[in-house]
């Protein structure tokens, strides 16, 4: 089905013979992403994996992904915390319900999927003080802007002038979370320094001569979080 939105022309696949010969036989040809405007705030669409063409960088991302995150043996390895979380949130709702009391699933679950992240990424929780909150609340409202329809979008032209603001409203939501990356890096640095040994998460095998920089580590991080904790508390809820 051919669909025309704007100066955009979109083909969509609904056929399992048709999605195979695209997403397998022409995957390389194929593999470019639309551009979201609402994701080029504070440059965040130059380090995004969700949204970065298909060049060195975004491959190499995809890389520290498929054999750090989610990786047969990584998998394995994260077993007895995946099923300690489960155990947890199942035991607040549990508490909870035990008292009669009505209460949003969404928040504990939300919990749970952030820190089965955060620990594969930092080896440790992001349950607690005034970052959890930001980045609930970061993942929350970047969510909403990320899928709300954008004319910017669909009429390249005009996306300078950003008509209905997301990319200004998205800017500060990035801030926050790049932030809290960069903390997160930082305590990890003056780790190294003390002489603690090290955690073998995530943030260790990047910090190892990786050609990703910086910048590129914590664009990917913010794209877990937005994509991989709203979808998973999602799914849960």
């Amino acid at each position: 089905m051919s669909v025309r939105l704007g100066v955009v022309h979109f083909v969509v696949v609904s056929a399992t013979d048709a999605a195979q010969e695209i997403l397998q036989k022409h995957n390389a040809d194929l593999a470019g992403r639309p551009t979201v405007d609402a994701w080029r705030a504070n440059g965040h669409i130059a380090n995004s994996m969700i949204i970065s063409q298909a060049d060195a960088k975004w491959r190499a991302l995809r890389k520290l992904c498929a054999t750090e995150l989610f990786s047969p043996a990584r998998l394995n390895a994260m077993r007895l915390l995946r099923q300690q979380m489960v155990q947890e949130l199942v035991g607040h709702i549990s508490e909870r319900a035990a008292r009669g009391e009505a209460f949003a699933v969404h928040d504990p679950a939300f919990t749970a999927s952030m820190n089965t992240l955060s620990r594969a990424i930092f080896s440790v929780d992001l349950d607690s003080g005034p970052a959890v909150r930001d980045l609930k609340d970061m993942v929350k409202e970047a969510t909403v802007l990320a899928m709300a329809p954008n004319v910017s979008d669909f009429f390249p032209a005009i996306a300078a002038a950003d008509p209905q603001g997301l990319r200004r409203k998205m800017a500060p939501l990035v801030a926050t979370a790049y932030q809290i990356m960069d903390q997160q890096v930082e305590q990890r640095l003056r780790a190294r320094e003390a002489g603690e040994p090290r955690k073998n998460d995530m943030l260790d095998v990047r910090q190892e001569g990786s050609v990703i920089d910086r910048n590129a580590i914590k664009g990917l991080f913010t794209d877990l979080f937005v994509a991989g904790v709203d979808t998973s508390t999602t799914t849960i809820e």
